[in-house]
């Protein structure tokens, strides 16, 4: 009887296959450089309440139940901190130099230098540029370091960035332990800073609303990136592929497979099938993660979440599938795409699954 099921999926699982081809295309796009700036990801979801602080030509939200902490440092503009409604310790504090010369860069380079270098047990985590700030219009220099002392281990976040007064840096502070998750915080606190009086500050863009597809050939709708494309394949198999660019031009594809299911086989096995078949046979193939949840907009659908990377004609590739079940058959959406960072392929997936709807 297993074989016979495996048979009557074997068309979701030629069809799904086929998404691969579509990375020919894909990875025809170059990489974005390394120098170009990387989006901090948008947060969302989060409980904090949040109070605005505003100190000279900065204003930014912070957690509501932290309080303000002396600073013995000449250049500090204010420091705050406490313990988040989650239970999370943490700090952040502002400091401006405005040494006309000093540039944020260089800043950055005296700070490793003389302080940073000389921390127990340092090393640094993360180095890189990135844009933030209310209306993404700032551009800085985010260091992320671990060390010591007297036995506990912190991690502190840098961030330097030029104003129109000087050079800036902010920094956050929390336990190692709690570090991961206080970084949330702290990127809501980067995504919300404005430089400037508040009346003169440019209007804050909308987030562009998702488009809504849904056919006579396709049991379901489902919603998209406004400005995306969709192309209606008119097969059973495959009744649609949709298609768009990131913010950085770097493309990826959404398709949804269909094949038929007997109450003898079970996700689980068309997973295992379709992964051992297509997908371990890439170089560098890695399952990231597979578990159960809810699927769709009125989570009656339960399925299977699938997130994998492996490597194609040798630039690096990141997939997300997803299984489920509706009126006897079975259905794939997949995500996949050479050049989208994981946290931000994963976000906009989620929220594409959280529209489907099925007749």
């Amino acid at each position: 009887m297993l074989k016979k099921n495996r048979i009557e999926s074997s068309a979701l699982i030629l069809s799904l296959s086929l998404a691969l081809a579509s990375l020919d295309l894909l990875c025809q796009v170059p990489p974005a450089r390394a120098a170009d700036a990387e989006h901090l990801p948008t947060v969302s979801g989060s409980q904090e309440r949040l109070a605005l602080c505003r100190e000279g030509k900065i204003s930014f939200s912070y957690p509501e139940s932290w309080k303000r902490m002396a600073d013995e440092d000449k250049n500090n503009l204010v420091k705050l901190g406490g313990v988040t409604s989650s239970g999370i310790h943490g700090e952040v504090s502002v400091s401006r130099h405005d040494n006309e010369k000093m540039a944020a860069e260089a800043l950055k380079r005296i700070v490793d230098a003389v302080y940073l270098s000389n921390l127990s047990q340092m090393r640094v985590i993360n180095d890189k540029t990135v844009t933030f700030g209310k209306h993404r219009n700032l551009k800085g220099l985010l260091e992320d370091i671990a060390f010591e002392i007297e036995g506990m281990k912190i991690m502190q976040r840098y961030v330097f960035f030029d104003g129109p007064d000087g050079a800036y840096t902010i920094m956050f502070t929390s336990p190692a332990k709690d570090f991961n998750r206080a970084s949330t915080t702290y990127n809501q606190i980067l995504l919300s800073l404005a430089i400037g009086p508040a009346k003169s500050a440019p209007a804050a863009q909308p987030v562009s609303p998702l488009a809504y597809y849904s056919s006579g050939s396709l049991p379901m709708s489902i919603g998209y990136p406004n400005g995306w494309e969709t192309e209606d394949e008119g097969n059973f198999d495959h009744p649609l592929k949709i298609t768009g660019k990131n913010d950085q031009g770097q493309p990826a594809e959404i398709n949804i497979h269909c094949g038929h299911m007997t109450p003898y086989n079970n996700l689980e096995q068309i997973a295992d099938e379709i992964e051992s078949k297509y997908y371990k046979s890439h170089k560098g193939y890695r399952r990231v993660n597979r578990s159960e949840r809810p699927i769709g907009a009125n989570s009656k659908l339960s399925g299977i979440l699938q997130e994998s990377t492996f490597e194609y004609k040798g630039v690096p590739v990141k997939q997300l599938v997803a299984f489920f079940i509706h009126n006897g058959n079975a259905y794939a959406v997949s995500m996949i795409s050479p050049g989208w960072k994981e946290s931000e392929m994963r976000h906009l997936f989620h929220k594409v699954l959280a529209t489907i709807k099925v007749n």
